[in-house]
């Protein structure tokens, strides 16, 4: 590869598919710590076995809106022992509309708790009576708004990585001419890289949140995933039409 053709290969790189990576990666980060696990909530609901847990702690804290009056929630702590032996500490999300007062109060909360947790994966686990509570729920909330959130989020990443891999696919192939690697990023193979793009996105979030990882696995994982099939993809698709 000659000195012009490797100067727009590295900047097709470094100005479009590392970033849009990074953004794909922050947007499956921020969707695993903004919205429910469906994954998990469709497992609770399908499968969750009911047992009594240890209550632990719970506590009360005020959640101020810029745009609106804020809201109280609680959050609350408890042990268990699954049935393949394994004890989960775990808490609960935020529980919006305040506790019980005799939760809060150290003379009169329960000595135990009703929750439920999936037999497969015991940190899945809630609150008996909070969540999801039936199927059409979990599909309407979840997986649909779920997932047209996650797009939402996605759709930056896939941009950049669209026209990353574009721009470098570009000046691979064809002769360094500004007016070419223009036609070329604007028409060949556009709609496969884009389709490329939201399927990674996509794939990659629900994995991650299939195997129970928490922010820090998936922001990981996700971008080495993510980094190693667009360079697979490029190695495999240079020489092709």
């Amino acid at each position: 590869m000659d000195a012009p053709h490797q100067v727009l290969t590295l900047r097709g790189l470094l100005s479009r598919v590392v970033p849009g990576v990074f953004a794909l990666v922050v947007a499956i980060w921020f969707y695993d710590w903004l919205a429910p696990n469906p994954i998990e909530s469709l497992c609770l609901l399908e499968w969750g076995k009911p047992v009594k847990a240890k209550f632990l702690d719970a506590y009360e804290d005020y959640q101020e809106e810029e745009a609106g009056p804020g809201y109280m929630y609680g959050i609350v702590q408890y042990e268990f022992i699954a049935e393949n032996g394994e004890k989960v500490t775990s808490s609960t999300r935020q529980l919006k509309g305040g506790l019980p007062e005799e939760w809060l109060d150290e003379k009169t909360r329960p000595l135990t708790i009703d929750i439920e947790y999936f037999p497969n994966y015991p940190r899945w686990n809630r609150i008996q009576g909070t969540g999801i509570d039936s199927f059409f729920d979990w599909l309407w909330r979840q997986a649909l708004l779920g997932t047209l959130l996650l797009v939402l989020f996605l759709s930056p990443g896939v941009a950049l990585l669209k026209t990353g891999i574009g721009e470098i696919r570009a000046a691979l192939r064809e002769p360094i001419e500004a007016k070419q690697v223009k036609l070329s990023l604007e028409e060949a193979h556009g709609n496969r890289v884009w389709l490329f793009g939201w399927v990674l996105g996509i794939v990659s979030a629900f994995v991650f949140m299939g195997i129970g990882a928490r922010p820090l696995i998936p922001l990981i994982l996700s971008l080495s995933l993510v980094a190693a099939l667009t360079v697979v993809y490029l190695l495999v698709r240079r020489g092709g039409p």
